[in-house]
């Protein structure tokens, strides 16, 4: 089934380094409105700076790490939702 594209949905952002775990997580948001799904910290910052998602975020990635993503996404969102 299609994510819904409503705008009372929250949207979803996805970073992981790990493909299998990026494919379980878009799994279990398949109903929410995807933004993305991403192996690396700039990619999601960037794009976490154009939709204002809500963040799942690995921080355990290699560098670029997850915790130096959710840094420089809290200095542009302190509000940012994240689930980690």
């Amino acid at each position: 089934m299609p994510a819904s594209s409503s705008s009372t949905m929250p949207k979803v952002l996805v970073i992981d380094d790990e493909a299998g775990i990026r494919t379980l997580l878009v799994m279990r948001f398949r109903h929410q409105d995807m933004v993305g799904s991403l192996h690396a910290r700039l990619d999601g910052v960037e794009l976490y700076r154009r939709e204002r998602p809500i963040l799942v975020l690995d921080l355990n990635m290699p560098e670029p790490d997850g915790v130096t993503a959710l840094k420089e996404i809290r200095s542009v969102d302190l509000n940012a939702l994240s689930w980690f």
